[in-house]
This record gives structure tokens, C-alpha cells and sequence, in this order.
């Protein structure tokens, strides 16, 4: 919503939208720190107390943005509410992913993925009249109001925000993990008996140390492994995918559209995030997670080249769909990979270290591909945003097979 009400926010406090370079930036760096942090309490106390402080700091950091005076002060609270954001989808997709039966987890996931797309959109488009009627007023009551929910969030009771029975069961608290399953178990009206609640041994329940997350991840080969790899694949995805869904107009206008016909194909192009988000939910159990992750970077390259091969504008609008349909079908693929490639006992550290890391590739893109695209051709960052997805599609062709396998076989691979 911030993107949306940047030019309401450069009205309200009589700046320009430059002036508001930092805020925005340094709201990415507290995602990457956010994202670590919560990710660490969340494997450290629970996945309820992570995402109850995901939330609480989420919603205050809005609230307090809704309310900020200067820039000084906007940039200050865009931080605090970047800590929250930044563990949003890799907590939230672990959480589900622990929580879901093998051969639903990616259709879980990809099913918030799909809300979350319909829901954005709703919300831009719902918000368009608002930002006509009060030019300089209207962001603070959009960014007011999602924050009021978010603020709400963790109010909710415990049985609708269950603690995780994986989690419960890591910690040696078997009681607790019985009962969560038995009612999740009822709720599904499935047959409850006593031996249909099984855990593997654990630390805990060995009379062993669980060791801190963060150092069971950089000590446990197998973990350690899986997370410089996929943190290289997210950084260099990241890195060339934000260059091609910020400057996608003018890789447009680079292959001879005029700067509103760019815009307005730009804006026409979130329409085959939706579709390929609906897409997703039929084939993300039937086709390797992997695999289908490979086939959309694979698909991002040919979008790229069709925008820059210099064989018109009909040519480049194909590649500019495409895109926007690689866009809907990377994310759940990629979040529930990432959710299923890490044992529980480090799964938020993990999950977040990777989203937040690789979230910085992107903070690449205005330093590496924007010169060149401006600078020496579009031709030029087209090639390198190419040759980056096709490293980071080889580094991902070493990942472990996912689908249709519990976490704990996963995990011991």
C-alpha cells in the first residue's frame, strides 16, 4: 500500500518522493533483521509467540507510519515495520507447512498465496477513489487501517493461533503436541486412537541439549548446505527479478513503446500474477517443487528475452505477461520449498536467514542493472538479468526432492 501512496505521503509532508528514498530502503534492511530475529524466537519459544510478535511489531510499525510528522520520522517507523514484515511469508509459509499433511502443504501455501494476490489488488483498486478525494491525507487512513488489523492479530485466541505440534514435540512436550493433534484430528472428523500420534525421538525426549537454532543450522553439515544454497539462489533470483518487476517500462520503451503505452501494459500485466496464482494451487502437488521453481525462472529468462530481442512491441508485451505469470507461479513453490528443506528445529532461523539475505539481491538491482539499462542499453541489463537466472536455476538443480514427503524424511536426507 506504501508503493501505492507514495505520491499522497510526498503531498502530506511537502517533500519530494526522492526525499523518501531512505525510508524505503532502510525499510528493506529491517525486513532482513526482522526476519532473522523472528525467525530465531520463533524456532527459540514457538511458532505462537513468533507470530504474535510478527504482527504486533508489523501493525505498530504501520500505525505509527500512519501517524508520522516528517521524513525523519516516517523513516524511523517504516523500519519498525519493516522488522514484522520481513518474516511475514517465510513464517507464515513454515507455520503451514508444519501444520499441513504431506500432500496438501504446497496447496495450503499457494492457497494464502492466491488470497494475498486477490487481496492486494482489491485494496489498490479499492483505494484509488481515496487517494483522489485527499491527495495529501489519504495514506495515513490506508496505512491506519491495515494496521488496526494487524494490531488486532495477536489478540486472537490460542486455539485459532495453535502452537505447532512439531514444535511441541522438538521440545519433549508430548502432552501438548497429543492434545493439539487429537483436536485438529476431531475437527477433521478423522478416527482418533492413541497410535495415530507419533513423534520421532528428539533431543529432548533423549535427555539431550537442544542447541540454539542458529548454531544447530551453521554446526549440522546437511542444514548448512541446504541454506548457502538456497540463499545463493534467492540472492541472485531476487537481484534479477527486481530489476525486471521495477523497470519494466523501461525495458518496455527500450523496445519502442511510448512511456504511457509502457505503464499502461506495466499495469495490465498484474492481471497473469492472479492466473498463473490459480495456476499454481492445481500443480503444485503434482509437479516437483523444484522443478516447477526451475520452469519459472526458465520462464522469467524468455520474458526478458522477448522484451529485449528487438523484435517489436507485440514481442515485448508477450514478455511482459509472461512475467507477471512467472511472478504468481514462483511464490509458492519457492516459500514452500523453503519451508520443507529445514529441520523443525531451525526451520524460522533458516527460512528467514534465506528470505532476508536474498531479499538484499534485490537491493542490487537500481546498483548493477538500472545503470546499464539507462546508460549503455536495454539489450545489455537484459543479458545480465539472463545470465543471473540461469546460475541461479543451476544452483537449484542441487536441491532435494520435496513433494509428496513428510518434513522428517526430508530433513534426515
Amino acid at each position: 500500500m506504501l508503493a501505492l501512496a507514495l505520491p499522497s505521503v510526498s503531498q502530506g509532508l511537502n517533500v519530494a518522493q526522492t526525499d523518501l528514498a531512505l525510508a524505503v530502503s532502510l525499510n528493506l534492511l529491517g525486513g532482513a533483521i526482522g526476519a532473522y530475529v523472528i525467525g530465531y524466537f520463533a524456532d527459540r519459544f514457538g511458532r505462537q509467540m513468533g507470530l504474535r510478535l510478527m504482527f504486533l511489531l508489523f501493525g505498530v510499525g504501520s500505525l505509527a507510519t500512519a501517524l508520522a510528522w516528517n521524513v525523519e520520522s516516517l523513516t524511523v517507523f517504516r523500519v519498525l515495520s519493516g522488522l514484522g514484515m520481513g518474516a511475514v511469508l517465510p513464517l507464515l509459509a513454515g507455520y503451514l507447512g508444519e501444520m499441513a499433511p504431506k500432500a496438501r502443504r504446497g496447496r495450503a501455501i499457494a492457497g494464502m498465496g492466491l488470497v494475498g494476490t486477490l487481496l492486494v489488488a482489491i485494496a489498490s483498486f479499492a483505494s484509488i477513489p481515496l487517494l483522489a478525494a485527499s491527495p495529501a491525507g489519504a495514506w495515513r487512513i490506508l496505512l491506519g487501517l491495515g494496521a488496526v488489523s494487524l494490531v488486532l492479530l495477536p489478540l486472537i485466541n490460542r486455539r485459532d493461533i495453535t502452537e505447532s505440534p512439531r514444535w511441541l514435540g522438538e521440545h519433549g512436550k508430548l502432552d501438548d503436541a497429543g492434545r493439539i493433534v487429537r483436536r485438529m484430528e476431531a475437527r477433521a472428523r478423522g478416527e482418533v486412537t492413541p497410535s495415530s500420534i507419533r513423534f520421532i525421538e528428539t533431543p529432548k525426549t533423549l535427555g539431550l541439549e537442544i542447541q540454539k537454532p542458529l548454531k544447530a543450522l551453521l554446526t549440522t553439515k546437511l542444514m548448512r548446505n541446504r541454506l548457502i544454497m538456497i540463499v545463493v539462489v534467492l540472492f541472485l533470483f531476487f537481484a534479477g527479478f527486481t530489476a525486471m518487476n521495477t523497470y519494466t517500462p523501461l525495458f518496455l520503451e527500450g523496445a519502442g513503446m511510448s512511456s504511457d503505452q509502457a505503464l499502461l501494459i506495466t499495469a495490465l500485466t498484474k492481471s497473469a500474477v492472479v492466473v498463473s496464482s490459480v495456476v499454481i494451487i492445481f500443480l503444485i502437488e503434482r509437479i516437483e517443487r523444484r522443478t516447477l521453481i526451475i520452469c519459472s525462472i526458465l520462464l522469467v529468462v524468455l520474458s526478458v528475452a522477448l522484451m529485449i530481442c528487438g523484435l517489436g512491441i507485440a514481442a515485448a508485451t508477450v514478455g511482459a505477461f509472461l512475467l507477471g505469470f512467472a511472478t504468481g507461479a514462483m511464490s509458492a513453490p519457492l516459500f514452500t520449498y523453503i519451508a520443507e528443506i529445514f529441520a523443525t528445529n531451525v526451520r524460522g532461523t533458516a527460512a528467514s536467514i534465506a528470505d532476508g539475505i536474498g531479499a538484499l539481491g534485490g537491493a542490487t538491482a537500481p546498483l548493477v542493472i538500472l545503470p546499464l539499462l539507462v546508460t549503455v542499453s536495454s539489450l545489455a541489463a537484459g543479458v545480465v538479468v539472463i545470465v543471473i537466472m540461469l546460475v541461479a536455476c543451476v544452483v537449484l538443480f542441487l536441491g532435494v526432492r520435496t513433494n509428496g514427503r513428510s518434513l522428517e524424511d526430508i530433513s534426515a536426507e
